[in-house]
C-alpha cells in the first residue's frame, strides 16, 4: 500500500501483479486534479501591476465559452531574458475535473475592475486625425432626429467594445452603424435599435480559447 501527500487520480498502471520491481521504477502516476495549477508568462511591462491573489480567468478549447477563474499564487521576481517574460502561477479550482493536468489554455489576469463606466460598440467610433468622435443621435425639427458629432476619449478596450472615460453619459443614443456617411446636422431614420440589452446580446468570452 502506497500512501500519497494528496488526493487526485492515478495514470495507467506501468507494471503487473507479480512483477519485479526495483526502488526508483515508476509504478504509476497519480496526478493532483483539484486544485490545478498554471504557469504562464506576461511581458514585462506588466511587472509592477501583477500580484497574488489577483484573479486569472482561464480558458480552453473544449469549453469557449466557459471561462474558469483562479487566483494568482506566485510571481516570478525576474525576467527571462530569452522571451523579456515574467512568469506567473495560478491555482483554480477544478472540482468537476473538466480541466486535464498538462493541457493548454489561455490565461488572463485581471488588473482591475471598473464599474459604472459607459461602454459602446467598437464599430460605431470615427477615427480623425484628433482622435475619435460618434454621432450622437439628437431631437430634431419636426421630430426628425439628426446626428452631432461628439469627441471621446477612449479607457480599456475588449474585442468589440470600448470604454468611453470622457464624451459620452449613460443613456445617449449613437450611431452604430451607417456612420461612414453622416455628417454634423444630418438628419436620420432610425432602422433598428438596439436598446439598453445590446450588451448582454454579446457572448464572445473576454480571451480567446487557445487554437492548439
Amino acid at each position: 500500500r502506497l500512501h500519497a501527500p494528496f488526493d487526485g487520480l492515478i495514470s495507467a498502471r506501468m507494471v503487473d501483479p507479480g512483477s519485479y520491481v526495483s526502488i526508483g521504477d515508476v509504478l504509476a502516476t497519480l496526478y493532483q486534479v483539484d486544485p490545478l495549477e498554471i504557469s504562464f508568462g506576461v511581458p514585462e511591462r506588466h511587472i509592477g501591476r501583477v500580484r497574488p491573489e489577483q484573479t486569472v480567468q482561464v480558458l480552453v478549447a473544449a469549453y469557449p465559452q466557459q471561462p474558469f477563474e483562479g487566483q494568482v499564487r506566485y510571481v516570478s521576481p525576474s525576467i527571462d531574458q530569452a522571451t523579456r517574460t515574467f512568469e506567473v502561477r495560478a491555482r483554480v479550482a477544478n472540482p468537476d475535473h473538466q480541466l486535464k493536468p498538462g493541457g493548454f489554455a489561455a490565461a488572463a489576469v485581471v488588473i482591475a475592475t471598473l464599474q459604472d463606466r459607459p461602454v459602446i460598440p467598437e464599430e460605431a467610433l470615427v477615427a480623425t486625425r484628433e482622435g475619435y468622435v460618434v454621432f450622437t443621435v439628437e431631437p430634431g425639427q419636426a421630430q426628425t432626429p439628426t446626428v452631432r458629432m461628439q469627441p471621446v476619449r477612449l479607457g480599456l478596450r475588449q474585442q468589440g467594445l470600448v470604454e468611453i472615460t470622457e464624451g459620452l453619459e449613460p443613456g445617449q443614443r449613437i450611431v452604430r452603424f451607417g456612420h461612414m456617411q453622416l455628417d454634423e446636422g444630418d438628419a436620420v431614420r432610425i432602422v433598428e435599435d438596439h436598446g439598453p440589452g445590446w450588451l448582454e446580446a454579446l457572448t464572445r468570452p473576454a480571451i480567446e480559447p487557445p487554437q492548439r
